[in-house]
């Protein structure tokens, strides 16, 4: 661990010597090679080298097609507000890459901004119903946008349909854990892969105020990560010397209106809230689920104990945080940029740390329980030509050397990179939240449990509620 670890620091070393920048202070030469595969006329694959990312392209000519990628992040593949001079400089080099992408498949993509909530379904009903094809591909959250509705209807094409699984290639190219959120009924819908202008790549994350660590005497939360006693029972004994140290005036603990601290816990403990079952569907167990049970105990009781306090919703909880309201925060990666970038204010400095290891499990987790995937949409004219394109995004688009650009970005000392790698690591994915309606009910649910509840009971109302509607959609 500490040979990977001095060699990112050498390596960021060598980047600061050395690199070109562009108007962030990022390296621009972060691109390592690879080969693709070129389709040639009779669909052979043949190597090609063209200095690109380990995705295995299909290279093809598009004939001058136009791809229309509805997207509710558009703004990550589009000038801001249509002004090129506040558009950040890496969406100006995705940019700059979707038209290399253009000249070398001959073709034109174009990416429009897709509707709120339930009306990304409704627009792909209408158009199917109209017998009409007006996008090539998705790209949206598992949030809000009611995808379980879009798969049981086949409105996106499974990326293991004999059609265009040999260029997605869902096994061999190295798509990101996160693809498996979009596996609900035994099949995997959607890919995803680490864009580079994309800075919400972690949710499960403990951030924490250094200065309060060194002030109060707390001990070396670091050396205890990597020691392995970073653990549910020293994280427990931390909270309460913080609220002795300072006599009450810092909460030990805080959080973001319950979003991701239930998620973040139980995986610690490797506990399980929902799995697929032997058919594929998804079923919620958490209420019989020994492991997660102890952890959502383990939240409660530090609730009732004032160990832990919600601070709100995310600008107000992140601004508390970043104030010295509290030594923990649980929120994701990006809280700890907008501190280190100025976009919050603090005196104050901080560090980042996986969550606690929990009395069940023998490694550090990092839980995923949302994600924004790529698809492509069924009932287009050849979606071979769609696929090839999201493939050669994936291959060109993806975000290399994260510990040595975050050094630049967000991280505010040397142990964090070693803690930021510990954490990309270790992500899994949370399948308790998918759905659209299930994510709010699992939260708020999630603050029942806090603030009381049982956590066996709570758990068997959303497994009762939540396992008749996939039953529903699956027998559909």
């Amino acid at each position: 661990m500490k040979k990977r670890f001095a060699a990112v620091v050498m390596a960021a070393a060598f980047l600061a010597g050395c690199g070109a920048r562009n108007g962030d202070g990022l390296p621009t030469d972060v691109y390592a090679e690879n080969g693709t595969q070129t389709e040639t006329d009779s669909g052979e694959e043949i190597a090609a080298d063209i200095g690109r990312l380990n995705f295995i392209e299909t290279e093809m000519n598009l004939n001058g097609r136009e791809i229309v990628m509805m997207s509710f992040q558009h703004h990550l593949f589009n000038y801001w507000e249509g002004d090129m001079d506040r558009t950040h400089n890496d969406t100006l080099r995705v940019m700059e890459i979707l038209r290399e992408i253009e000249q070398d498949y001959n073709a034109t993509i174009n990416v429009v901004a897709a509707p709120a909530g339930a009306a990304i379904p409704a627009r792909l009903f209408t158009a199917r119903a109209a017998g009409d094809a007006p996008y090539d591909l998705l790209h949206v959250g598992m949030s809000d946008t009611f995808m379980e509705q879009i798969f049981a209807n086949n409105l996106v094409m499974p990326v293991t349909h004999p059609i265009i699984r040999d260029i997605i290639k869902p096994d061999e190219n190295p798509w990101n854990i996160k693809s498996d959120i979009s596996n609900v009924f035994g099949t995997q819908f959607g890919v995803n892969f680490l864009q580079l202008n994309y800075g919400r790549f972690l949710f499960s994350t403990m951030l924490f105020n250094r200065t309060f660590m060194e002030r109060y005497s707390l001990g070396n939360f670091y050396e205890m990560v990597l020691n392995r006693t970073w653990t549910f029972e020293s994280f427990d004994r931390i909270l309460h010397q913080t609220t002795t140290a300072t006599n009450g005036r810092v909460v030990p603990l805080s959080m973001i209106r319950e979003s991701s601290l239930v998620p973040m816990f139980v995986k610690s403990n490797f506990g399980v809230l929902a799995e697929h079952d032997a058919d594929g569907r998804l079923v919620f167990v958490g209420h019989e689920n020994d492991n997660a049970l102890f952890a959502l105990n383990f939240l409660q009781e530090a609730f009732l104990q004032n160990h832990l306090q919600e601070f709100g919703d995310a600008p107000i909880a992140e601004q508390r945080f970043a104030d010295g309201d509290s030594l923990f925060f649980a929120s994701e990666y990006a809280t700890l940029r907008r501190i280190t970038q100025g976009e919050l204010s603090s005196e104050y400095a901080f560090g980042l740390l996986p969550p606690p290891i929990g009395p069940a499990a023998n490694e550090y987790r990092s839980s995923m329980h949302t994600a924004v995937l790529f698809y492509v949409i069924n009932d287009i004219p050849n979606p071979r030509e769609a696929a090839a394109i999201l493939v050669a995004m994936a291959n060109r688009l993806q975000r290399t050397n994260i510990i040595q650009e975050e050094l630049y970005h967000g991280l505010q000392d040397e142990y964090s990179a070693e803690m930021l790698q510990i954490l990309l690591d270790s992500v899994v994915v949370d399948m308790s939240r998918i759905h659209s309606d299930g994510r709010r009910l699992m939260a708020a649910t999630g603050n029942n449990i806090l603030r009381g509840s049982s956590a066996a009971a709570s758990l068997q109302g959303i497994a009762n509620r939540m396992n008749n509607y996939y039953n529903v959609l699956f027998t559909e």
